[in-house]
């Protein structure tokens, strides 16, 4: 299943994503599927942090503002994958 979801910066739905500079360090890294209902973004999938823990995130938003959100779950999913989780 993992290999099945878009690379971040990379492929898929994920391709457009991590263009600015507090997400760069996502790209490549961050695994997931993006998700859209009426007024509702939600995005899902697996990270590989720096100190090699294979972690597992799901986001669900509705936000104001559609740019902004998509900005704020890139940002958040690199978050994570920058972290030492040991």
């Amino acid at each position: 299943m993992i290999t099945g979801l878009s690379v971040a910066g990379v492929e898929g739905s994920l391709r457009r994503q991590y263009i600015d500079n507090q997400s760069l360090a996502g790209r490549g890294v961050v695994r997931g599927k993006t998700g859209t209902l009426n007024k509702v973004r939600a995005r899902a999938g697996v990270v590989r942090t720096k100190d090699g823990s294979l972690l597992a995130y799901a986001f669900l938003i509705r936000p104001k503002n559609e740019y902004n959100a998509m900005i704020w779950l890139d940002r958040v999913t690199t978050a994570i994958s920058t972290c030492g989780c040991r």
